[in-house]
């Protein structure tokens, strides 16, 4: 009966604490096995760096305390998402239903940002619905962007009418209305953090295949200086009294990249997201901190 309600109680849990988007390394499903190894003691305010689809800020626990959470990322037009929502996520979702599910909808609105200046020449509520939209009309509900910062999947040939429902997410909200949104460079934030805080960063993460290949899809792209550098800024952090966790692919060269840290490898992680379902089975993932 016991590992019954354990079930029930955990399904409840995840029910209650999904995401507004569908994002390839979303922490949804599994951060309740990294939160384990967070330090709370002395902790003032929740940081992240990276925080993409907000999948490990909503399951990290720290809505549930009495301390500032301040949420960062790269790319402004998920930043500006969450800003919106916590306004006006109503209007957001009014707006985002008005479009149709037809293949000329996606692509025009996917053509936003192939323009310079593009998200001047929108009101931030239409932004935020376009972002939403070709999230959940694209191939696979995938987020994705190019090191331009321009959304490149293509669209899931699914002419169905489709309601975008994120009012009902109420734990989500709650996390946007309790956090301090900024966009900035993983670096700027990272400098700012020392005692009180708890820092997570989820970064883009290796190639387990060629840990030093660039990854693209994130703005400005990610290669394996970047890495180099937020590992230096983290034990920064972690010297001036951060309490400092990152996640990373477990290969070897991440594990000699967190030599000087303790590690863990998470296992039994699911991929959900993949254009090949063969591809979606579980791996491991490595776990630092100092």
């Amino acid at each position: 009966m016991l590992t019954i309600y354990y079930l029930i109680k955990y399904k409840f849990h995840m029910m209650h604490n999904k995401t507004f988007l569908k994002y390839a390394g979303n922490k949804q499903s599994y951060m309740h096995l990294i939160t384990p190894y967070f330090d709370w003691s002395g902790v003032t305010c929740y940081v992240e760096p990276f925080c993409g689809a907000l999948g490990a800020a909503i399951n990290s626990g720290a809505v549930e305390r009495d301390i500032e959470i301040h949420l960062s990322d790269a790319n402004s037009e998920l930043i500006n998402l969450y800003e919106r929502l916590t306004i006006d996520p109503s209007g957001v979702e009014s707006i985002a239903n008005t479009w149709d599910s037809t293949e000329d909808t996606y692509y025009t609105l996917r053509s936003w940002d192939r323009v310079d200046e593009w998200q001047t020449m929108h009101t931030s509520n239409e932004l935020a619905a376009r972002t939403l939209y070709v999230n959940r009309h694209c191939f696979n509900g995938l987020y994705r962007i190019n090191r331009n910062g321009q959304f490149n999947v293509s669209w899931n040939k699914n002419t169905s009418p489709l309601e975008i429902k994120v009012s009902s997410l109420g734990h989500a909200l709650k996390v946007c209305e309790r956090a301090k949104f900024s966009c900035e460079m993983f670096e700027d934030v990272l400098q700012r953090c020392g005692r009180g805080d708890l820092v997570y960063c989820d970064p883009p993460y290796v190639n387990v295949n060629e840990p030093k290949r660039k990854f693209n899809g994130y703005v400005g792209a990610f290669d394996w200086t970047r890495h180099l550098r937020l590992r230096d800024e983290l034990l920064a952090a972690g010297a001036r009294g951060a309490h400092v966790y990152v996640s990373n692919s477990y290969t070897e060269a991440t594990l000699e990249l967190y030599e000087q840290f303790s590690v863990v490898e998470i296992t039994d992680v699911r991929r959900t997201i993949s254009a090949d379902g063969k591809t979606r089975g579980s791996v491991s993932e490595l776990l630092a901190w100092k």
